[in-house]
This record gives C-alpha cells, structure tokens and sequence, in this order.
C-alpha cells in the first residue's frame, strides 16, 4: 500500500500572545504518531496555561509569569520549526523508500552504458583513427542520394555515398567540418564530432549544374558534366588554384600547375600574341599549333592577352579525343575552355577589390656555363698565330673583335708590344654580361587592380567588373598595360525561361624596342665576343664592333661623307620601337527554355569586333636606319645623292576582324531507378570570320612633325655606290581581305550505369570554304567512343588500397583548320616587279 503525507498550513499570530495551532502538527502515520505524541501533548498544555493566564485583569508581570512566557517563546520560535523539518524530512523519506528500487535500477542500467562507451571501438581514436559516419537524403521527398560526394577539406579526405545514401570516411581529427556536393543540388557544409552521426539534407538547385560549385565537374564547351562519368581525359583548374601565380594573362597562369601543358621556355619573353604553349605536346606540323580557347561556350580567335584572369571562374582542358572531338576540325590541338564569372539569384550586393603588386628579379645570365672571357682570347691569339684572320682582316664586310684588331695594329706598328699586351689583359677581365644586368634588365614590377560588384534579386543577376594591369618588364625598353571592362546580367522570368546577355571590352597595348636588345640577340646575338664593352667607367655608350662592316672601311667610304656607321647600343635603345594597341569588344546572348525536367533548349549568339595597330619605327639614331641610309646612296668626288630619305622611318600595320557565331542546342540530362544515367546533345552552329588588313609606310619620318619623304620602291638601286650591285628599297604594302565560313552538326551521347559502368559516344561534322571544291569534300567527319569503369565503386574494392581506381579507353578522330590555305587556288600579285626581268608578277 502506497502511504502519503498530508502537509497543514500553519499561521503566528501578530498578537502579544502568540498562540501555537493544532494544526501545526502533521498526521504521522504508524510508530512515529506514538512516539509524537507525549511530546505534542505537552506543549498544548503549557499553551493552554499561557492562554489563561493572558486573559487576568491586572496583567502585571510576575516572576513566574515571565518564566512561563519565555518557555513558551522558546517551544513556539525554536522547538515548533524544528519538529516542522523533521517531521518533512521523516516523509519524504518514507516516499522515497517507495522509489528507491526503480532508482537504484535505472543508475545501474545508465553506468553499465557509460562503461560500454568508454570500450575501443573503431571510431574511437585508437592508433589516431576515428570514423564518421552518416545518411543524406533530398529535402525534396527524403530520398537517398547516392553518389554525393563527402569531402573533408582539413584532410583531403572524399567518399561517395551508397545506394542508401549512407556513408562512413577514416578522418583523424574529432570535429571540423564536412562538404556534401552532388549534381543539381546546393553545396552544404556542416559540423561534425566523432561518435555522432550525421542526417543531412540537401536542397536541390535551381539553377542545377550551373550553381554547383564542384571541383569534379568540367564544361566541355557545350555541356557541363560530371568528370567522374565521362570515359575522356580533363583537367579541371578552379579559380583558387588559377590565383595560385600571378600574371597579366591565363596561360601563365597554367604552367607548371597543371599537367599535361608544356611550353618552350628559351627566352625570358617567350610569349607575346601566340599562346606558345601545348597540351600534351605539339600535333600539328604546318599549320596552327596552339590549343583551340573558348571562352563561355564559343571559340575566341582574338589576343588571348585580353583575356583578364581575374574574370574567370574556372578552366577545363580537354586533352584526348573522346573529349574534345566535340569541337571537331578545331580540337586536333586540344582544347581549353574558360568559364566566366556570373552573378547568382538572391544575392545581397558583393563588392570585391583585388590588387597584387609584382617584383620579379632579373634573369641569372650566369646560370648557363660558357666560355670565359680569358681561354676565349687564348683561341683568338691561337687562330691568329695560324692565320685564320689574315683574309678575313682585309674584308671590308667582316667586322673584326677588338683583340683581333690589337693584333693588326700590332703587325702595323701602331702600337707595341707591351701595349698589346696590357690592352689584352684588360680585356680579359671583362664579361659583357656584367652590363647587360647593369644596363639592359631591370626587375620587372607588375602592377593588377580589379573592382568586381557583383548581386541578384528572384528574378536578375548581374556581375560588374573593372580592371586595369600595367606591367614594367624586365628590359628597359619593354612595357604593356590593360583596361579591360565587363558586364553580364542573367534573367529568369519564369522558372522555364532564362536570359544571359554579356558584353566585354578590352584594350591592350604593347611597347618594345624593334631593334634586339636582349642578351644574346642584341648586335650579332650568340656570335658577340664574350668581353664585349657597352659603357665606360663612367656610364658612357661605348662603340660596339656588331655590325657588318670593317671599321677602316666604315671611317673611309666615300672619304667620310657618310653618315656614322658606329653601333652604339647603349646609345640607341630608344632609336627603335615597335607599339602595339588592340581594341577588342565581345557581344553574347543565350536563351535557355526549359521543356521539362532534364530537358533544355538553347540558342546561343556570340559577336566579336576587334581592331589592332602595330607601329614599327625607326629615328634617324638607329643603327639599322643609318645602314639602310648609307647602303643605298651614290655619291661621286663631289656630292652625295641619299635614295633611301634622311629621317626615319614608319610602318603601321593596322588589322581589323569580326566574327559572328550562332548555336541551336538540345540537351537532356536524366536518370531513371536508381542504376541508369543518361545526357544527350545534338546541335547545330554557325561561324563567319571576317578580317581586313592593310599597311601603311613612311620614308624620311620626322615623329615632330609628321612629315614624310616620297620614295622610289619600283626600280632597281645602286647599292652601296654600286660596289656590290643593285637593290631594291623593301615595299611592305599590303592590303588583304579574309571571309572564312564555318557550318557544324555535332551530337554526344553519355550512359552511366550503377555509377561506375560508362560509355560516352560523339560525332561531328563540320563544312568550311576552306576544305574543298567538291560538296563532298566540304564537309569533314569526326567521331570518338570511350568507356571507362570505376572499379573503385565496386564492392570487392571498397575496402581496398585504392580510394579511387578508374579504368578507361576511347579512340576518335579530329582535326586541325589550316587557314593559311584553301580549296581554290589563290593567286597573290607582287607590288613589285621581278629582280630579273623587271617585269610585274604574281605568285600561286
């Protein structure tokens, strides 16, 4: 039977006599009444004593009242409290003599528990080693995903999750955080702890693949696809990686960071407006050798230099054919494609600044090993002594070193012995690569600013971008700077219908000296002595012995009446220049509709305009324009007749092109169980390019005043006063005018069965005025076929040495457009006539 305590209230009264209630006392059940009970009655009577005595008339104190009256504060102020607390704690346990069992069993069963956690499990630590385990599932409809890829950063660790969406990864550290990224759905990020496992949900994308941002998804150009179910080989370079170096241009950018890209590397500037670099080795013998780029899904023909790296997102390159056959007669090279940056739906405005500033130091001249200054005069004296020079002193076309010289004066009687002799030894201390660091390189500051505002309501997302780079390379004589300016909005109307308009501008431009100046170009390039003098002790230009001519021929022809045919490099640096300015502006728009889930339409138009100036001069204070001066002027005992004008001179090559491309595409993207996969792709596209170019020359320049000289450049000249014939003043006129059509079919089909079982398939076919005469021979095939097997994925394989094991195989065919030839015979007419028979003539 269940006993219970039944509590009463009691009150003091504020009265002079405090009266102590019968109900102070609580109903003790059993032997505890009893035992109460002598003591309860007591106290009752002292107060009923108390009570009589309170009511006397008098009410004068006695000694014995006031002994009373303190006895009962003392039994109703202390001792009353007191039985009240014991009479509560003498309950309670009562009750709890009821409960204590359960109690007792539910603390065992809860410490038996606690022991059992604290044994070694495998997530427990032992040897470093914990496993996280976990489910995901869609916010949709709560179903398993599989295949989600689980990453923890902090260790480079990644699995996929099964058929049931669950997963379980090997990490060392005890919390952190774990990245889930799966196609169409939004990246999570999470916090993990051992020893608690994980249910996330992930909540799919609207934009799909277009929003995930996931290091195995590639863009092929056309299509975005996970890297993992394609049987072709990529590289895929994200935009934190691409920020790894620093430079004004993309392609720097990718060296010695991915594989599979080589570049010759046997000058300091080894690039200028070709791209110089390869993917996986040159393929291509007399034609283009360089990858084809593409940038947001169509082939960009123009300076890849106007290309700011800070607007792009990512880049995949696409390396065998399986992958690049897509691009048919343009892939034979391999094929980079560049991905832009965009804004994104329900973005707060983002306002990002990127600025670096860049010292590189100038180049080792030393790093390769050759012939010191001292054995190189060691085998002059040698040739000397056997006569190697004794012809060559007397040819007024051959310029002598300054020890050969000496040797002549030597024979001569100009000077003696011990003149010779302490003039060689002086020589032999120097090394002309002292100057070239003292005097031609500098180290190079490059300087990169770039503004980027970037937001997105439901509907509109736009992307603003401003850069400005300006480089001071490493000569003294070389600069370039870059304005580039970009603008892309994205537009969904409706959940179905999606809008991109993008539009880029860009100046680049360029300036260098036109004569060589960098170590082993400059003068005679590799032939130069190596104890060659550009300045005195004092910084002075010294005269260079790098021309042509004898230097006694030099002093003497026409008594001295020609202009000084002295080099003097460091004198004439800034004689020269060859400037460089392009213009570039791009246009795209692409509609995308969406029929239903998986399956999109797409047009797509891309306009390019660009227009490029090169200016080659030369001043009156080159080496190369005073030759040019003196090798065609006549001249007798009296006068001197200049055919080649006094001044310098001015060559501009302007060049201006356009191209328009169109694209019509139907893509689908589906899977169907939980074991099949399926993309298909089938379009067409349309390409015209279009460029004009045309030259412009000047004769006796003067760069104050723009004025110019008329020059004959019909008929044959004395050269050099007839000594060594006739010659012709070189005409660089030009006027050409290119229109190339492109007409493209293409389709590409993928199929993934259980995740890792894959087959991909494409085909193309491209038409071109380029290709043939005949309609069958305008138009060219290409094909691939792959396959590959992820036998990581399988389940003998799960608890194997590899993480991820794929095997695959593909085999197609593409190609590479030659456009420097064509189907027709073309004929080109010379602005001049023939040398031998001063007739006009063409050449095919």
């Amino acid at each position: 039977m269940q006993k219970t305590c039944n509590r009463e209230s009691y009150a003091l009264s504020r009265r002079k006599s405090t009266v102590l209630s019968r109900a102070l006392f609580f109903g003790l059940p059993s032997k505890t009444d009893q035992k109460i009970n002598t003591l309860k009655s007591s106290i009752l009577k002292i107060g009923n004593l108390r009570k009589g005595s309170s009511q006397q008339e008098d009410h004068q104190l006695t000694v014995s009242a006031l002994k009373a009256s303190w006895n009962q504060v003392v039994l109703c102020y202390l001792i009353a409290p007191m039985l009240h607390a014991f009479n509560l704690i003498f309950c309670l346990l009562k009750a709890l003599k009821v409960i204590a069992i359960p109690c007792i069993m539910v603390i065992a069963v809860f410490y038996s528990l606690c022991l059992s956690a604290q044994t070694p499990r495998k997530d427990s630590g032992v040897n470093g080693q914990h496993e996280l385990l976990g489910r995901v599932v869609s916010s949709m409809d709560g179903k398993a995903l599989q295949g989600v890829s689980v990453l923890v950063d902090a260790e480079y660790k990644k699995v996929s999750t099964k058929d049931d969406g669950t997963f379980r990864l090997t990490i060392t550290a005890r919390k952190g955080k774990v990245k889930f990224t799966h196609v169409g759905y939004k990246t999570a990020e999470v916090d993990y702890a051992v020893g608690i496992t994980l249910n996330v949900a992930m909540i799919p994308s609207e934009n799909q693949l277009d929003e995930v941002e996931v290091v195995n998804i590639v863009n092929t150009g056309y299509q975005n696809i996970p890297k993992e179910r394609s049987a072709g080989s990529f590289e895929f370079v994200d935009n934190r990686l691409l920020n790894r170096k620093v430079s004004l241009d993309f392609i720097s950018r990718l060296e010695d960071v991915v594989p599979s890209i080589s570049s010759t590397k046997t000058y300091d500037e080894n690039r200028g407006v070709f791209p110089n670099f390869n993917v996986r080795g040159q393929s291509s013998l007399r034609s283009n050798v360089w990858p084809l780029i593409v940038v947001d899904g169509f082939p960009y023909h123009g300076n890849f230099n106007n290309i700011n790296p800070n607007d792009i997102e990512n880049i995949s390159i696409l390396k065998d054919a399986s992958a690049s056959s897509i691009w048919g007669a343009q892939s034979g090279n391999g094929v980079v494609v560049i991905t832009t940056k965009k804004g994104k739906l329900n973005e707060s405005l983002k306002v990002s600044f990127n600025g670096n500033l860049t010292f590189e130091n100038k180049p080792d001249l030393y790093y390769f090993p050759q012939m010191n200054t001292s054995d190189y005069i060691d085998v002059e004296l040698s040739l000397y002594e056997k006569g190697y020079y004794n012809s060559r002193m007397s040819d007024f076309t051959y310029a002598v070193t300054p020890v050969v010289q000496l040797l002549k004066d030597k024979r001569d009687g100009k000077i003696s012995e011990q003149q010779l002799n302490s003039s060689i030894d002086r020589l032999r201390g120097i090394d002309m690569r002292d100057d070239f660091l003292k005097y031609i390189y500098r180290k190079a500051v490059k300087q990169q600013y770039n503004v980027q505002l970037s937001a997105g309501s439901a509907k509109l997302s736009s992307i603003f971008s401003i850069g400005y780079d300006k480089q001071l390379k490493g000569v003294v004589t070389s600069s370039a700077d870059r304005f580039t300016f970009r603008s892309q909005s994205n537009f969904k109307p409706t959940q179905r219908l999606e809008f991109n308009l993008s539009t880029q501008f860009s100046s680049y431009n360029t300036g260098e000296s036109l004569d060589p100046v960098l170590y082993n170009q400059l003068g005679k390039g590799s032939g130069n002595f190596p104890y060659m003098e550009m300045a005195d002790e004092f910084g002075n230009p010294l005269i260079v012995e790098a021309t042509a001519m004898n230097r006694e021929f030099r002093d003497t022809v026409a008594q001295g009446r020609l202009l000084d045919w002295s080099y003097r490099p460091l004198a004439e640096l800034y004689e020269s220049s060859i400037k460089t300015d392009n213009r570039e502006t791009m246009l795209g728009l692409q509609t995308k509709y969406t029929v239903m889930k998986g399956l999109n339409l797409s047009l797509l138009y891309n306009f390019r305009a660009a227009d490029g100036k090169t200016s080659e001069q030369r001043d009156q204070g080159s080496i190369e324009q005073r030759s040019a001066n003196n090798y065609f002027a006549v001249w007798d005992d009296h006068t001197v007749k200049w055919n080649y004008p006094l001044g310098g001179r001015l060559l501009v090559f302007n060049q201006r092109n356009n191209a328009h491309q169109g694209r019509f595409q139907i893509d689908y993207q589906g899977t169907w169980g939980i074991d099949h996969s399926l993309n298909l792709l089938a379009g067409v596209e349309i390409r015209q390019q279009k460029e004009v170019q045309y030259t412009s020359q000047f004769f006796g320049y003067d760069s104050k005043t723009h004025a110019f000289q008329p020059v004959d450049l019909v008929n044959d000249l004395p050269y050099l006063n007839g000594r060594v014939g006739v010659g012709r003043i070189s005409d660089y006129s030009k006027f050409a005018e290119f229109t190339n059509r492109f007409t493209s079919f293409f389709a590409n089909v993928g199929y993934t069965y259980k995740k890792r079982y894959i087959i991909n398939a494409s085909a193309r076919k491209d038409a071109s005025n380029l290709f043939g005469v005949n309609t069958n021979d305008k138009g060219q095939p290409f094909w691939s076929m792959g396959g590959a097997w992820i036998a990581s994925e399988e389940g003998f394989m799960k608890d194997g040495p590899f993480e991820y094991l794929k095997f695959r195989a593909t085999y197609g065919k593409n190609g590479n457009v030659n456009n420097t030839t064509s189907a027709y015979a073309i004929m080109q007419k010379s602005n001049q006539t023939n040398f031998l028979t001063g007739l006009p003539y063409a050449s095919m």
